[in-house]
């Protein structure tokens, strides 16, 4: 029998799935990347607002490839926009 922490396993001692690690992978993967999104352009301004592009899309159920094109896209013309002004 595997070793699971004692707050998974019932008093039989049999694993008991709880919600804790169905949404243990969530939690850490935007733990590990929303903190590179911000720092991952040039300036934390455009990283926001390419953060909000991906955020509202999201919302309304945009798919994954729009999300991401659409995002990258608003980072790289908010980096173009301050370049030039």
């Amino acid at each position: 029998m595997p070793l699971f922490p004692p707050f998974c396993r019932n008093s039989v001692g049999v694993f008991v799935k709880t919600p804790f690690f169905e949404y243990l992978p969530y939690g850490v993967l935007s733990a590990m990347v929303f903190p590179a999104v911000l720092y991952s352009s040039a300036s934390l301004i455009s990283a926001i607002v390419g953060t909000v592009v991906a955020v509202v899309l999201s919302f309304f159920r945009r798919g994954l490839l729009t999300v991401a094109l659409s995002a990258t896209a608003a980072v790289f013309l908010t980096e173009l926009i301050m370049t030039l002004v």
